[in-house]
């Protein structure tokens, strides 16, 4: 199974995920890079930030 693929298999749930769950769960370090893939395949892959977080890894939310 490819980067990309595990990377869309985490957010197959259509639930949002920090960068940090992604990393864990997928196990790929280049998650921008993998993102940016899967949208060239046609993915609608959003992002969106939180409030209040501390940490700049935990920021963001990526989902389907």
């Amino acid at each position: 199974m490819s980067q990309c693929d595990r990377v869309l298999a985490v957010l197959g749930d259509y639930q949002p995920h920090t960068i940090t769950e992604i990393h864990a769960r997928a196990g790929t370090m280049r998650l921008n890079s993998r993102v940016a893939d899967l949208r060239a395949r046609g993915h609608n892959i959003l992002c969106s930030a939180k409030r209040g977080v501390k940490k700049l890894r935990d920021l963001a939310l990526y989902f389907l």
